[in-house]
């Protein structure tokens, strides 16, 4: 009878070790917010991959980068998993009422000061020839594309003689570009360089200066036809 109960106390103390011990992979640094551990790791300037567990059973139901919708100025900090309070949906609260977004917009997204406070902005070289680049803009506030399109990076001066300025094809390869600043049309780089939409550039969304339009420019960035959709 002994031996009989015995095996059913080592069964039971089984089934308790299974069912609290941590999956493989489980994060350290998951923190309990309700029904759910929530995991959250820096990519970037104000982008980080979080992950979302169930409670019980530790299950993984979100995998995703999130970012800070509210400004272009660096929030990171290696204790922001420690001050989550809560998940709804797919907004992740810390300090109470600050929070991060998911988003499906790559970890190639630079976060930078645009004309309304800032913007997310990936860009991929296409022609290393012609150093001509796709170029997506993205809204700070939810990751919404504002623009995408053709872009060719251009030097910039001023030219004395037209009072104006002028831009040339660029030379050099840069193999990663340092954009400073989107203001709705070009993005500036570091070293008086800049990337002028060359040929058709979307504009989705409705609140962007050519929202709901389709652009084609020509290789100074000027208008030479315009579709609305």
């Amino acid at each position: 009878m002994l031996k009989k109960n015995t095996k059913h106390i080592f069964i039971l103390v089984s089934l308790l070790l299974s069912a609290c011990s941590q999956p493989k992979g489980f994060p350290d640094n998951a923190k309990l917010c309700g029904n759910y551990f929530i995991s959250c790791i820096g990519v970037k300037k104000n982008m980080y991959h979080c992950r979302i567990y169930t409670r019980w059973s530790k299950r993984l139901i979100a995998d995703k980068n999130y970012v800070y919708p509210f400004s272009y100025q660096n929030i990171s900090e290696p204790d922001l998993a420690k001050r989550i309070t809560r998940c709804e949906g797919d907004v992740i609260y810390f300090d109470r009422t600050k929070k991060l977004v998911a988003t499906n917009m790559p970890e190639n997204a630079e976060c930078i000061q645009g004309a309304k406070g800032g913007v997310w902005v990936d860009c991929k070289r296409t022609d290393d020839k012609n150093n001509r680049y796709v170029c997506i803009v993205y809204d700070i506030k939810g990751a919404n594309i504002i623009s995408s399109g053709e872009y060719v990076l251009k030097r910039f001066g001023w030219d004395a003689g037209t009072g104006k300025v002028r831009y040339v094809n660029a030379k050099e390869l840069k193999d990663r570009l340092t954009l400073v600043y989107y203001g709705g049309v070009g993005i500036s780089v570091r070293n008086k360089l800049v990337l002028l939409p060359d040929g058709w550039v979307d504009y989705p969304n409705p609140e962007s200066s050519h929202g709901g339009t389709r652009v084609k420019y020509d290789s100074q960035a000027n208008i030479i036809k315009e579709e609305t959709y």
